[in-house]
């Protein structure tokens, strides 16, 4: 990946996300320290106010998040609150001659930590230009008269100080660089295994579609033999006979058209389908709509629970909300098998990281142990013959990896059966 790339990989943006709670913790805590020092020994009120403020900032993160939809936005809001507090005591305290310039130098290196190599160069760029306003207004009697007297600082301190910040940012930057190349080589090989599997499993779809097909075919073709004997033997045609014999094909019929239709929906990918910005909310409300229409009176409670507003990906709508609705369905056939009054299915919607998590979860009888590792193969299927052809699971699975995401089956100590699916959020 390039050194001037303005977005994270999947793996490094989850990988920083670990350090955006400490780091705010630690902020929260200096400010609260610094402004306290500054009120009670200085009689500082100006310092002590701009420490508290960078205090508060710090204690919007929650709110920032919302507000913001990605990582990167939320990352450079508390960089900023650590450059501008910075600056803030800085100009106070005599501009470039004051002990807490040097601390301005930290921001690229924080910016590297929690952000990547573009962003610390920018933040590097900004500093050094606030540093020469800071020299140049100070040159010229325009910065405010020091409130808290500064250290003293010799040329060797303040060599070695800007040295080590520079060297520091370097180190993140090269890190941040080995890092992408490697994610980037990690998903290559990923995208490379998961060609095989697709090869791999194209000779067991055929197997499938060949037997799944073969049976109504057969069938048909012995019907059609029968009807025939019927219309060319001498005795009378028994309406009643002829008219099993029909639908006995017509089922059969409508066998074979769900199973190419289903086919057809897996290996679907029409360029002329819109890709748009997916509210994910809006989309789990609807999964949870449609399903207690086709519950109907039937007593099974549907639920949902939103944990994470806002949250967006860009996809195909008609293609997600398939994907998602065919585990919805699964959980609805196997309550409505059951005939259970307590059925229970729950939709819940969340995040972790650059991450949208959608679990769907009931509490029916569960997927024996033996048979969870086949459950995404084409034509497998837990239910009863003709109730279901085996490829609903394998679209959701085939839609949501081709979209970025994953789809899994939750190991579970209790009954029931959860699946969990995820989606990369959309990044604005």
């Amino acid at each position: 990946m390039s050194l001037l790339n303005i977005k994270l990989s999947k793996e490094s943006e989850t990988a920083k996300s670990k350090y955006v709670k400490p780091f705010d913790f630690f902020l929260i805590i200096l400010g609260l320290y610094f402004s306290f020092t500054y009120y009670v020994r200085y009689e500082a009120k100006v310092l002590a106010l701009c420490c508290l403020l960078a205090t508060c900032g710090g204690l919007l993160l929650p709110v920032a998040r919302k507000v913001f939809r990605t990582y990167i936005q939320v990352a450079n809001y508390l960089v900023a609150i650590l450059f501008f507090v910075i600056l803030g005591i800085s100009i106070f305290t005599g501009g470039v001659k004051a002990s807490s310039i040097w601390w301005i130098g930290v921001t690229p290196v924080v910016a590297a930590l929690l952000l990547n190599g573009f962003y610390s160069i920018v933040w590097f760029i900004l500093v050094t230009i606030e540093i020469i306003v800071l020299y140049y207004l100070k040159t010229h009697g325009m910065l405010p008269d020091s409130v808290v007297p500064p250290e003293k600082m010799d040329q060797f301190l303040t060599t070695s100080t800007i040295a080590g910040i520079f060297l520091l940012t370097t180190l993140c930057i090269i890190a941040d660089t080995l890092r992408e190349r490697l994610s980037l080589q990690k998903e290559e090989l990923q995208s490379k295994a998961f060609r095989l599997t697709q090869l791999a499993s194209l000779g067991s779809l055929a197997s499938g579609v060949s037997h799944e097909i073969n049976n109504p075919l057969a069938v048909i073709k012995g019907s059609q033999l029968k009807i025939k004997r019927m219309i060319e033997g001498d005795e009378p045609v028994d309406k009643k006979t002829l008219k099993n014999y029909m639908d006995k094909i017509e089922r059969n019929v409508r066998r074979i058209q769900e199973i190419t239709s289903s086919m057809r929906a897996i290996s679907d990918k029409d360029s002329h389908k819109k890709i748009i910005a997916i509210n994910m909310e809006e989309l789990v409300m609807s999964l949870a709509s449609m399903a207690k229409e086709r519950i109907g009176q039937k007593n099974i409670l549907v639920v949902t629970e939103i944990k994470s507003n806002e949250l967006y990906f860009s996809g195909i709508y008609n293609e997600i909300f398939q994907a998602m609705f065919n585990i919805v369905d699964n959980s609805m056939d196997e309550l409505i098998d059951l005939n259970n009054d307590q059925g229970k299915i729950e939709i819940s919607l969340d995040r972790t990281g650059s991450d949208i998590i959608i679990s769907v979860k009931d509490n029916g009888r569960g997927i024996p142990e033996n048979l969870r590792g086949n459950i995404f193969d084409p034509f497998f299927t837990t239910k009863g013959i003709g109730q279901g052809t085996g490829l609903g699971l394998t679209y959701s699975f085939n839609v949501l990896s081709y979209n970025g995401g994953t789809l899994e089956l939750v190991n579970q100590a209790t009954k029931g059966t959860t699946f969990k699916a995820t989606l990369p959020i959309l990044q604005t």
